[in-house]
């Protein structure tokens, strides 16, 4: 899951700079594949992945920052830049987490051809 998402259809890679840009395209919306033509969707459920292991990585560090000092007023200003620097570290991993699903067709769509074709 640590590699960036590849078209359905044709398994071209898309670059990272490329998927930032459609990161931003609407959960519902398609994205048209460069290669193929093909249209596809994209799935944003690694966020959960990334952001729980950044989340745990970021909280045993500060756990042990905090067991290291003696004054809980002098760590305060390292535990805010490590969680600072997690969050920064989660938004640049997001598109190593982001996959690319196949369009559905949709059933009622394939009926109506049927219907018509005869």
């Amino acid at each position: 899951m640590f590699r960036l998402p590849t078209c359905p259809y044709c398994d071209t890679i898309y670059r990272y700079r490329d998927v930032r840009k459609n990161k931003k395209i609407n959960k519902d919306e398609l994205i048209e594949c460069y290669h193929c033509s093909q249209n596809f969707k994209q799935s944003k459920r690694g966020y959960i992945i990334i952001f729980g292991i950044v989340a745990i990585i970021a909280v045993i560090i500060n756990i042990i920052v905090l067991n290291i000092s003696s004054n809980i007023f002098h760590s305060i200003i390292p535990v805010i830049i490590i969680s600072l620097a997690a969050i920064l570290i989660g938004f640049i991993f997001t598109p190593y987490f982001i996959k690319y699903k196949k369009v559905r067709k949709n059933k009622r769509n394939i009926d109506v051809r049927r219907i018509t074709d005869k």
